[in-house]
């Protein structure tokens, strides 16, 4: 099958934010560009990487899970893919080559063209949802890399309109109405979800009594029992036909009665609560005080596992009631939070009687000097890196907790 050369006749690089990564992706349409794009997070970990022919995109990925994109929508198609041509066509990495083993599923017959048009649209508008969503959740920049080639004269469009050879079998995609639609789906989620709260987390059932207390014959309980740790939120949403945003509201439900934590990575299909060892309870509560549900969740998976009680506050209005009504032994407390900071809570926390001697440990992204000396001006215990791990939080707690006797 014949394709654009790939020697690179221009190379181009610059560091960008999202706005100009997307008018670079409206301009290629103007400008009949050919060639791929690649948009990399400064520190190297995230990846986005599309092809373009004339203009249109042809072919996208991202290294966050590459394969489950391609595998959620191709699974709507009669005859099953086989899993090792789903790796071929969905490494971001290689791009140009992972598009031309996508062709060979409609060269072989596999799939018709109007499939892998309605493909390739559900592909790539999850993929400008998570390139938006990445974007927003940390502010970073992007490293864009630009390499374009001139299309060989099999890949222009005959005199009757007609694409030849390889673009004949590779749909050519409009990206502005795609790029609406993910917007638009972005801005739905943003309405309800946290930030950071992304679809391609993977539910983890830790305990049962709520979700077998629902109906048996709810479609929300017969889609929660397929709950096994493998499947992020998008999976479970197609495979259950069901809206995500709708999903993904009965996951925070769940998720913040604790009978549900959420999981980077996928995990062994057993549920954590029958995978953990019998725990001693410690009785010793710990309050999280973080607007953000996944880093509630990641120390209450910690916290549980070693014998600790503990219950989040994401709403910064009522984070001094619930302190009052339920008082901990100790406090997680975020820095960076909207309406009222870390500092302020804290402030708040030292001047009020049945509060004051509980220690307070300050979470936050940053971990400069400025932010340790202020912390402990407003009375703050000691000071945790984000991302938490199980050994700085369990040591912080063994170094500052006063055992209940």
């Amino acid at each position: 099958m014949s394709t654009a050369s790939t020697e690179s006749l221009q190379h181009k690089s610059l560091e960008t934010d999202l706005k100009n990564v997307i008018l670079q992706i409206q301009k290629f349409r103007q400008q009949n560009f050919s060639g791929e794009l690649v948009v990399e997070s400064l520190n190297k970990q995230t990846c986005f990487a599309f092809v373009f022919r004339l203009g249109r995109l042809i072919w996208l990925g991202s290294n966050s899970d590459p394969v489950s994109y391609w595998k959620r929508h191709l699974a709507k198609q009669e005859n099953p893919i086989p899993v090792e041509w789903i790796e071929n066509i969905s490494n971001p990495h290689t791009p140009q080559q992972s598009s031309l083993r996508l062709a060979d599923l409609m060269v072989e017959d596999t799939l018709t063209r109007q499939e892998l048009t309605n493909i390739s649209i559900g592909v790539a508008t999850e993929v400008f949802f998570d390139l938006i969503q990445f974007s927003k959740s940390t502010e970073d920049k992007f490293d864009l890399r630009l390499f374009s080639y001139e299309p060989q004269k099999s890949d222009e469009d005959d005199e009757d309109g007609t694409a030849t050879k390889s673009t004949l079998f590779l749909p050519l995609l409009e990206t502005d109405p795609i790029l609406k639609t993910a917007v638009r789906n972005w801005q739905e989620w943003q309405t309800n979800f946290n930030t950071a709260f992304s679809p391609n987390l993977f539910p983890v059932v830790q305990k049962t009594d709520l979700i077998a207390s629902l109906p048996a014959d709810s479609h929300e309980k017969t889609m929660l029992s397929t709950i096994d740790g493998t499947k992020t939120m998008r999976d479970l949403a197609a495979e259950h036909q069901y809206p995500l945003p709708e999903l993904a509201k009965s996951i925070l439900f769940f998720l913040k009665s604790g009978s549900i934590g959420l999981s980077r990575t996928a995990v062994p299909s057993r549920s954590i609560e029958s995978r953990a060892p019998k725990i001693i309870k410690k009785g010793i509560t710990v309050a999280c005080i973080d607007d953000s549900p996944l880093v509630y969740q990641t120390l209450s998976q910690i916290l549980t596992a070693h014998g600790y009680d503990c219950y989040g506050v994401q709403e910064p209005l009522k984070i001094m009631p619930q302190l009052i009504k339920n008082r901990p032994d100790f406090i997680f407390l975020d820095l960076l939070m909207p309406i009222i900071n870390g500092y302020e809570v804290c402030a708040q926390i030292r001047k009020t009687p049945s509060l004051k001697h509980i220690p307070v440990v300050i979470l936050t992204g940053k971990d400069g000097l400025v932010d340790r000396m202020r912390s402990k001006m407003v009375g703050s215990t000691d000071f945790l890196s984000k991302p938490v791990s199980a050994e700085t939080v369990l040591k912080i707690l063994e170094k500052h907790i006063t055992v209940r006797s």
